[in-house]
């Protein structure tokens, strides 16, 4: 049950992660495609990081901790 659960949590966390980064990388692109000049607050990628991640773990534990409970066989079955 541990495993699964770890499982979950850490793709949650990494496809968190992955957001932020393509979001950093995407709004840091369309800004020198534009020729603007901008910045990123480092205050602000600690702030998104922290509310991503949360919200990461938050809606990755309960499928986790569901999953966790089922035996193999029972959480192939369903979809």
């Amino acid at each position: 049950m541990r495993d699964i659960r770890l499982q979950f949590l850490s793709e949650a966390l990494v496809l968190c992660l992955l957001g932020v980064a393509g979001g950093i990388t995407l709004s840091m692109t369309v800004a020198r495609m534009a020729g603007w000049v901008t910045s990123i607050d480092g205050q602000a990628i600690g702030l998104s990081l922290v509310f991503s991640i949360a919200t990461g773990l938050v809606f990755g534990f309960y499928p986790a901790h569901k999953a966790s409970k089922l035996s193999p066989i029972e959480a192939l079955k369903t979809e």
